[in-house]
């Protein structure tokens, strides 16, 4: 059950569904500034004033076109690039939107040996996170880890809930309340990780 609530694909038909969609912030960013050593690397460098070299900020369009960065104010790519000299919202978003739907986000391999090729103070071995593949629910394809993952649903946001999941022998009553007040608090989380 637990694989299950992490491949389950989120259809907005509801109009409730689509009213909480609306707060605008469907992604923990947070949380890939927090654990991902090559973006926190690359926003201590925008921090720096440091300007990117095209081929970077093409793959953090990649990434920021992910995070629905075009309904969200160029929330996540500002944070990273928003110190370079040359930063301009109107042509970033530009960029963004010239770009749209032509690739997919890069994965942290590729990244990685993009970023290092282009800064010689890039660490190699703080960048070892291994994420694993996760599963496109649509095509069921395995899909190339991506620093992104880390603001989607992941694995340890459903230790916790899981944990509390407990079933009764031969009550099945008790069984059914249980779920019944476990999945909406598990549906939710999902939605708001997965929706964009």
């Amino acid at each position: 059950m637990r694989d299950d609530f992490l491949a389950i694909s989120i259809e907005k038909k509801n109009p409730q569904i689509n009213q909480i969609n609306n707060f605008k912030k469907p992604h923990n960013q947070d949380r890939i500034f927090e654990n991902c050593y090559l973006i926190r690397f690359l926003k201590e460098k925008g921090d720096e004033g440091v300007n990117f070299p095209h081929p970077v900020r093409l793959a953090l369009s990649s990434l920021s076109l992910a995070m629905g960065d075009l309904d969200n104010n160029l929330a996540f790519i500002e944070q990273i690039i928003g110190g370079n000299p040359d930063y301009s919202a109107d042509k970033t978003e530009y960029f963004l939107r010239q770009n749209q739907g032509k690739c997919a986000p890069y994965g942290c391999r590729a990244l990685r040996d993009l970023v290092s090729d282009h800064f010689n103070d890039f660490d190699l071995d703080k960048c070892k996170c291994s994420l694993t593949p996760s599963i496109d629910p649509v095509t069921g394809n395995m899909r190339i880890p991506s620093p992104i993952r880390f603001a989607h649903l992941m694995e340890s946001d459903l230790e916790e809930p899981f944990s509390k999941l407990e079933f009764r022998k031969d009550d099945s009553f008790h069984n059914m309340m249980h779920l019944r007040a476990f999945t909406p608090a598990v549906l939710i989380l999902t939605f708001f990780k997965q929706s964009g």
